[in-house]
């Protein structure tokens, strides 16, 4: 009796286990799959866009020029702040003039004493060509007289000569602005003595108008002339250009482009570009960077995308669409240009097509997905 109670209490166990077990087994098949993961996509549409294309510039000026020392003397004044802006002609630097105001005197006697000889040697050779018809002198005597003229002339050349010069470097201690512009630091101190070899005195820079340099491709150029051929677009001198500053701000004057290099540069495949900008205000300075913004004066219809939505990998580049179903679907792309933050779409995708733009890692095709629309601001706002 006792053994088959045993056993029955045994079986009961084993009985209770097995159900147990499948009871998990049910519960295990009866949970709930987790959630697909929530993506944020845009809708993407066609929009009137002006098309452009941004260059990377460098500011330069017009003429930003290195004022040097032409003779040797001290330092006697320098009538100007530092970063003052100065007129054509306005005294920067004076040397010490009394030296070269002694050398001036020295070489005008000397110019006097050289006349002087040649006046006499003029009255001698007018005498000798009426003494010489009739014998009075010999043609010898007159062939010297004659050598004597020349050399008087020559030396009054030579002392003409020598006095320029003289009133040339007396001209040179006063050192005076040769454009209008914006003074630099002084490199030199009142009291140095500075000559030729001493270097740039300060520098001197032209605030208006200025220049902005930036390369194009040769392929843009050939383009961009191709264009023109077709009348599709004006001549590049004839273009309207921006000017965006290094804080992301649009500079408030249009410029013109003004010269294109005549060769293409072999190292980068590029033509050198300048561009002349108004600068009333002196807010553009030498040395500062910006992007030039060459834009179409007719507007075009595009299929725009977020950058952050094209992906790019040994096929090209693509982006992740959630179709109708919320199954994300793969789209080879065909991007034509950037446009601010957006690429324009020539083939791949279709008008109110969803892309996703965030969560992108967490997706793979095929999967289902949670899209949380965000709708594609107009292009204009971007701007």
């Amino acid at each position: 009796m006792k053994w088959i109670l045993k056993r029955s209490t045994t079986c009961t166990a084993i009985l209770l286990s097995i159900g147990l077990l499948s009871g998990c087994e049910e519960a295990a098949k009866q949970q709930v799959a987790p959630p697909p993961p929530t993506v944020i996509v845009e809708t993407i549409s066609k929009q009137q866009i002006n098309p452009s294309t941004q260059f990377s510039g460098r500011i330069e000026a017009v003429e930003d020029v290195s004022l040097q020392a032409r003779v040797e003397g001290y330092l006697m004044a320098r009538p100007f702040h530092e970063g003052d802006y100065v007129k054509k002609g306005t005294l920067l630097f004076e040397l010490d003039p009394k030296p070269f105001a002694a050398e001036v005197r020295q070489k005008e006697a000397a110019l006097k004493q050289a006349k002087a000889k040649y006046e006499v040697s003029l009255i001698n050779y007018k005498r000798g060509k009426k003494l010489l018809p009739k014998g009075s002198i010999s043609a010898v005597d007159f062939d010297e007289i004659t050598t004597a003229k020349i050399t008087a002339e020559a030396s009054v050349s030579q002392a003409e000569a020598a006095l320029d010069a003289a009133r040339l470097n007396q001209g040179y201690t006063q050192i005076l602005a040769p454009i209008d512009g914006r003074i630099g630091a002084s490199n030199v101190s009142i009291g140095d003595l500075i000559n030729p070899s001493t270097g740039e005195l300060a520098t001197l820079v032209q605030q208006e108008p200025m220049h902005v340099i930036f390369n194009a491709s040769e392929t843009q150029i050939l383009d961009a002339y191709e264009l023109r051929k077709s009348e599709q677009v004006p001549a590049l001198n004839e273009l309207s250009l921006s000017l965006e500053l290094s804080n992301k701000s649009l500079y408030d004057q249009k410029g013109k482009i003004d010269f294109i290099d005549n060769r293409v540069d072999p190292t980068t495949g590029t033509v050198q570009i300048r561009a002349s900008f108004p600068n009333p205000d002196h807010v553009l300075q030498p040395g500062q960077f910006g992007n030039i913004i060459i834009a179409s004066s007719d507007p075009i219809e595009a299929l725009l995308i977020p950058q952050v939505a094209v992906q790019e990998d040994q096929k090209g580049r693509f982006a992740m669409v959630v179709n109708n179903e919320n199954i994300v679907e793969r789209r080879d792309l065909e991007v034509h240009t950037r446009q601010g933050i957006y690429w324009i779409i020539d083939a791949g995708l279709m008008p109110n097509e969803r892309v996703i733009i965030q969560g992108l890692q967490r997706v793979r095709v095929g999967a289902e997905v949670k899209p949380q629309v965000q709708q594609i601001k107009p292009f204009a706002d971007q701007q």
